[in-house]
């Protein structure tokens, strides 16, 4: 099973700080666990990409990786691009558009999440007699 130190590794070599084979420096491994963590700090902020603040959290390198779908990639690549920055070094366009891309497709899936199929509106508030069936978008 995958750790985040297999991350922070696979991040580093996205990077191209790192090449295939080479085993990294204890402190780059460390740096790029710092990032990922000020990372996902910094995602817990946005209810999209981490809709549940206490769900992605890592307490240490040595975790065993436990990710939804998708975050993988976009924590890979974006501690990829913070690393190059530390480094002075310009981030590919690949590198900065496969962020991107992987932090949107985040985004969609966890606002395509549907609310509760039981949820109704007081008909009072929406001046009307019946309900509103907010999937349908017809009163009931």
């Amino acid at each position: 099973m995958a750790t985040v130190r297999d991350l922070m590794t696979q991040a580093l070599r996205s990077s191209g700080l790192l090449a295939a084979g080479e085993s990294p420096a204890p402190e780059d491994v460390r740096d790029a666990f710092d990032y990922a963590c000020q990372l996902l700090g910094q995602w817990s902020l946005q209810p999209l990409l981490v809709p549940d603040t206490g769900a992605i959290v890592f307490s240490s390198i040595d975790d065993v990786l436990a990710l939804p779908a998708g975050y993988e990639i976009a924590i890979r690549m974006s501690v990829a691009l913070y690393m190059r920055e530390d480094a002075g070094l310009q981030p590919s366009r690949m590198l900065i558009a496969g962020a991107g891309e992987a932090i949107e497709a985040i985004k969609q899936a966890n606002a395509a999440v549907r609310p509760p199929a039981d949820m109704t509106f007081d008909p009072i508030l929406l001046g009307r007699t019946g309900y509103y069936d907010i999937y349908n978008g017809t009163e009931v």
